[in-house]
């Protein structure tokens, strides 16, 4: 399972950048210069939403251009129903992206961290929801051509995000 090799590397990647920004954030609430100029070190003028783009990352997981990239003869109807797809999917995929980021500010807010186990289970969530994104997408194609095409992307998705996940 290549691609949930590379969703997990994606979604936790995304989630540990927004945690740790979180955690710097309830540290150092005036940021690295320590606010001078700007009010109190608690004032609200110098707390950043954290993870503001956090649902946009989860999003953009739903996007299918990689898959399909070099996929040949689709038909309108074909076109449309990926894009159907793929936008059926960013809502999906939008909701768990603010849930990562409510666990995030609710973490910031206490000064604390996220709940890690928290953070698994929308990842595996996520990791999910992109396979049957995935078999969905799939579906459509109606060439074994368009289909091999297809499976290679994936599969060199799924390598790039091994190769990623390797120190």
């Amino acid at each position: 399972m290549r691609i949930r090799s590379f969703v997990r590397l994606a979604s936790t990647l995304a989630i540990l950048s927004f945690a740790s920004a979180a955690v710097a954030r309830a540290q150092y609430p005036g940021g690295a210069g320590g606010g001078a100029g700007r009010g109190t070190p608690r004032s609200p003028g110098n707390r950043t939403p954290p993870g503001p783009n956090m649902a946009k990352r989860f999003e953009e997981m739903s996007s299918l251009k990689r898959a399909l990239k070099g996929v040949k003869g689709l038909s309108k109807a074909q076109k449309d129903s990926l894009k159907r797809i793929e936008s059926t999917y960013k809502d999906r995929f939008h909701g768990y992206g603010n849930a990562a980021k409510k666990l995030t500010e609710d973490a910031g807010a206490t000064g604390s961290r996220p709940s890690i186990e928290e953070m698994r289970k929308l990842r595996d969530g996520a990791e999910t929801l992109h396979e049957r994104e995935l078999a969905e997408a799939r579906a459509v194609l109606s060439t074994d051509e368009q289909r091999q095409t297809f499976d290679a992307n994936v599969a060199a998705m799924r390598g790039e995000a091994e190769r990623k996940e390797k120190p």
